[in-house]
C-alpha cells in the first residue's frame, strides 16, 4: 500500500467511475460500496456493476454482507472468480442481515 488514506465505503455511491478518481486524489486504498451476498447469487445487474475492477483502483476492497455461512462463501467464490480485488471482505454486523 503506497499510504494509510483510505476512501471508506459510502453507500449510494456504487459508479466504478468514482474509484479511479479516487485513486488520482492519492488513496492508497479504495474500499467499494458493499453488496448483499444474496445480491451477488442472484445476479441483480445494478449492483453487480460495483463489483467491476478496473487496474488503475488497485489497492481495491470489495465488501460482501448478508446471509448465511454458505451464501457469503459461494458469494466470495463469485467474486473471486469474476473479478480481481485485492481484497474481499466480509461484514458481519447486526445491521447487515439482508
Amino acid at each position: 500500500m503506497k499510504n494509510r488514506v483510505v476512501l471508506a465505503p459510502m453507500a449510494g455511491v456504487r459508479h466504478p467511475a468514482s474509484r479511479p478518481t479516487a485513486k488520482d486524489f492519492g488513496m492508497g486504498l479504495v474500499c467499494a460500496e458493499r453488496v448483499s451476498g444474496k445480491v451477488i447469487l442472484h445476479k441483480n445487474e445494478k449492483y453487480l456493476q460495483t463489483l467491476c475492477v478496473d487496474e488503475r483502483e488497485k489497492l481495491l476492497s470489495l465488501q460482501i454482507f448478508g446471509g448465511t455461512k454458505e451464501t457469503l462463501t459461494t458469494a466470495a467464490k463469485v467474486v473471486d472468480k469474476q473479478t480481481n480485488p485485492d481484497i474481499i471482505e466480509y461484514v458481519m454486523s447486526g445491521s447487515n442481515k439482508v
